[in-house]
């Protein structure tokens, strides 16, 4: 059967993960695992996530904002041998289907776009550094806590692909509001990078919290649960 697996928030625990993982490798194989962010790792994630290469599944991810609390945490994702896996901005191919990645969240002192008409402070990464003083700056560049930012670049950078799916750290605008939600807590800035690449599904983590909804625009919307192994279905040949 196959299909892509989308893992919610590790925060460390990669155990129950792989229990999961692994059972439906056995039962029906996989496509690929795309991981949302806020890791918890100890280790590089290519070691952590060995067994998937071992048994030829394709494993992308992107960041969390935790991910960035560390200098370690950072490392073991963008200094690790699986960097050029991250996802954010761009889109690739798992079992016929067409995933892209939005990683980090939304801040006021960067771009808060709850709404349409939220401005940006600051448009891409370069305009941070150049206001930074040298001495701020970390391994010389962006500050650590500003990495884990969502800028107006990288949606115009989604533009430039296609997708079916949108891998997400933070949650879009949701109409209605799914139980057990008592307000929004979503961006319109996912509804809108969901729109520029095409995007008709956005699978989230952050909140913690399993759900399925639709945003103001109609796209359909899977939130994902602590350390949850969701399974998308990918097309499969026919006879």
């Amino acid at each position: 059967m196959g299909g892509i697996a989308f893992v919610g928030d590790p925060h460390g625990a990669w155990g129950d993960i792989r229990v999961a993982l692994e059972s439906r490798m056995r039962r029906d194989g996989l496509d690929g695992v795309v991981i949302v962010g806020d890791m918890g790792l100890d280790r590089p994630i290519d070691e952590e996530l060995a067994y998937l290469d071992a048994a030829g599944v394709p494993a992308y991810w992107i960041a969390g904002n935790h991910d960035f609390d560390t200098e370690a945490y950072h490392d073991f994702l963008f200094e690790s041998r699986w960097a050029g896996r991250n996802l954010h901005g761009r889109a690739v191919t798992l079992g016929g289907v067409r995933v892209a990645g939005l990683g980090g969240i939304f801040h006021r002192r960067t771009w808060y776009p709850q709404g349409p008409d939220d401005a940006p402070t600051v448009h891409a990464r370069d305009e941070v550094v150049q206001r930074t003083r040298k001495g701020d700056r970390w391994r010389g560049g962006l500050p650590r806590k500003r990495r884990q930012h969502i800028y107006p670049e990288d949606v115009a950078a989604l533009a430039r692909t296609r997708a079916d799916i949108l891998v997400a750290h933070e949650a879009p605008r949701l109409d209605p509001l799914p139980a057990p939600w008592t307000e929004q807590r979503g961006f319109y800035g996912v509804e809108r990078a969901a729109a520029v690449c095409g995007a008709g599904l956005i699978v989230h983590g952050h909140h913690h919290v399993a759900y399925e909804a639709r945003t103001p625009a109609g796209q359909a919307v899977r939130g994902l649960d602590l350390a949850e192994c969701w399974i998308a279905p990918t097309p499969r040949p026919g006879p």
